[in-house]
């Protein structure tokens, strides 16, 4: 595939985006693999020590691995854009927003928040409670280190690795292949997928839209970041 300039997607910015599919694929599989071998690798100290396991507690290996997946997603990003092709940061849309980017960034947070109420709502009304979100573990829900903790990964980590991956990467190496709408829906479903819950399916996909949507209305990722932190911060005060 040829290096193309993409302005309809850093909005006439002088950027060129040589990752592709391929890329975004090679990605997908390392983070995949290093979860699989992280996971296998604590049920072997389970089964040798079973004291440490215990001493660790599930919130911590559960913490644990969630922190892990977050750093994976935006180290394979920087490997396969920063530094494989030697891009600046400010073409993977780590640059100032444009003018007047606060209204559509609490728009994308207001209409996250909206979706999750209506989607609630049909799917009790329709009965239909395998569907149903499902509750934060009681760990996180009370006050303590691990509610912090979870607290800091969602709230910090997760908006900025996921974004950097979903929206920067795979999303932009997707529309140039297939153009930016088949490019939105692609990135979307990655995204909702990978937060591994069924109920979750349908509002992350929306919400994913609604990221890509302000990705190129602001040019700019810190807008998506700064508005998948406030959905998250809101979700989890209101929980």
């Amino acid at each position: 595939m040829e290096i193309n300039e993409v302005p309809e997607i850093r909005r006439g910015a002088m950027c060129y985006l040589p990752w592709t599919i391929r890329d975004v694929i090679k990605a997908a599989v390392i983070v995949v693999i290093s979860l699989i071998g992280l996971v296998f690798s604590l049920a072997v100290v389970a089964v040798i020590r079973r004291d440490i396991v215990s001493d660790l507690r599930n919130a911590s290996l559960l913490l644990g691995v969630a922190a892990f997946a977050e750093a994976q997603l935006f180290l394979v990003t920087v490997l396969f854009t920063v530094v494989k092709y030697r891009q600046p940061w400010a073409c993977l849309g780590f640059r100032p927003s444009r003018v007047g980017a606060t209204l559509p960034t609490t728009l994308v947070v207001l209409a996250g928040l909206a979706i999750n109420v209506v989607y609630v709502s049909l799917v009790r009304g329709l009965g239909l409670d395998f569907l149903m979100p499902q509750p934060l573990p009681r760990f996180i829900t009370q006050q303590g280190p691990a509610g912090i903790v979870f607290g800091l990964i969602a709230v910090v980590i997760a908006p900025l690795a996921e974004e950097a991956f979903f929206r920067a990467f795979a999303f932009t190496a997707a529309a140039q292949r297939y153009g930016a709408v088949r490019g939105a829906i692609i990135s979307s479903v990655l995204f909702s997928l990978a937060h591994f819950q069924i109920a979750g399916i349908v509002p992350f996909f929306l919400l994913g839209m609604l990221l890509v949507w302000l990705y190129l209305r602001t040019s700019s990722i810190w807008s998506c970041v700064i508005a998948h932190l406030a959905y998250n911060f809101l979700v989890l005060a209101v929980t």
